[in-house]
């Protein structure tokens, strides 16, 4: 649950503190007029900055803890729809640390001006960390996220059995 709304599905409206419709209008017409030179400015989110299974040397940025499993581009451009944070997905970048990951996704976090687009997203670990803590909520995991995927239950103890 986010701000009282359970995230079951996305895309999704925040009751609390949401932005009047005109200001979040105004904030994606600007995303998507923004010409190149501006959306080098945007902040890009590798999804090894927020999975659990890399090191720090391997490219984490928030504690294991806080962080999910495997998360894909996709994900995390979801939760920016979300969170309505203007939000690209750059399927070709290949993560500079390990060449063989695709994707990164590139998001507005702050205007021209130095302004926040989400008055709750202050900072690059801020967002990190509310990208990890949703993703965790997404319906598209609630499934795979209790079992091993395949992997028997079976804890029998196998070897000699009590013969010498």
């Amino acid at each position: 649950e986010y701000m009282g709304t359970p995230l079951s599905a996305l895309p999704m409206s925040k009751k609390a503190a949401e932005p009047a419709p005109v200001a979040k209008a105004a904030a994606m017409a600007a995303a998507a007029a923004a010409p190149m030179k501006e959306r080098d400015r945007w902040v890009t989110v590798w999804p090894s900055f927020i999975n659990a299974k890399k090191t720090a040397d391997e490219g984490r940025r928030i504690s294991k803890e806080d962080a999910v499993d495997n998360p894909t581009c996709e994900e995390i451009a979801q939760i920016c729809n979300f969170l309505q944070l203007p939000a690209e997905i750059e399927s070709e970048k290949s993560y500079p640390r390990d060449f063989l990951l695709k994707g990164r996704v590139r998001v507005m976090l702050f205007y021209g001006d130095g302004r926040p687009v989400n008055a709750e997203m202050v900072s690059r670990k801020v967002l990190h960390k509310k990208l990890a803590e949703l993703i965790k909520k997404l319906a598209s995991r609630a499934g795979g996220a209790g079992g091993a995927g395949g992997e028997s239950t079976n804890n029998k103890k196998k070897g000699k059995k009590g013969r010498r």
